[in-house]
């Protein structure tokens, strides 16, 4: 039992704090040491509200751009862990839109779909294909198509 230097209570020594030095306890309670801390933390709310308030305003943007990430990440995870879930549910829903997607970039020309053709024979592991790569394949597509057309 040990008695707090503040209200004068006896305690058992697991009632107060650590020393940073990790091995002698404080001198007074927890109780006390939390309303010591509500007390400061009140009496300084403004000078702290402004530094926050100085701290976003000085980066702003960069605060915004951070929770944002944030926020797009949790969408992510959150949505791909849905997306699963339903394609386990629905594989041949899942499987005709599959099916449609492939058609219209296939119909568009898409990055996707001829980096795939770019990329497909070899089975390369190739994810970075040049943007200019891809602009001459669809180019080539696009003349092989309209020559089909034309027969």
């Amino acid at each position: 039992m040990k008695t707090c230097t503040v209200c004068g209570q006896s305690k058992p020594e697991s009632d107060y704090r650590l020393h940073s030095d990790k091995k002698t306890v404080m001198g007074y309670c927890n109780d006390c040491h939390l309303a010591k801390r509500r007390a400061q933390h009140a009496a300084k709310r403004e000078e702290r509200n402004a530094q926050f308030r100085a701290r976003y305003a000085a980066n702003a943007n960069g605060v915004r751009d951070k929770h944002a990430a944030a926020r797009k990440m949790k969408y992510t995870e959150e949505g791909r862990a849905a997306l699963v879930a339903w394609i386990a549910a629905n594989p041949e829903k899942a499987a005709e839109a599959q099916r449609k997607k492939m058609k219209r970039g296939r119909e568009r020309l898409s990055d996707y779909y001829v980096r795939r053709l770019l990329c497909h024979p070899e089975r390369s592991t190739v994810r970075e294909v040049p943007a200019v790569l891809i602009e001459c394949k669809r180019l080539q597509l696009m003349i092989e198509r309209e020559c089909r057309e034309k027969r």
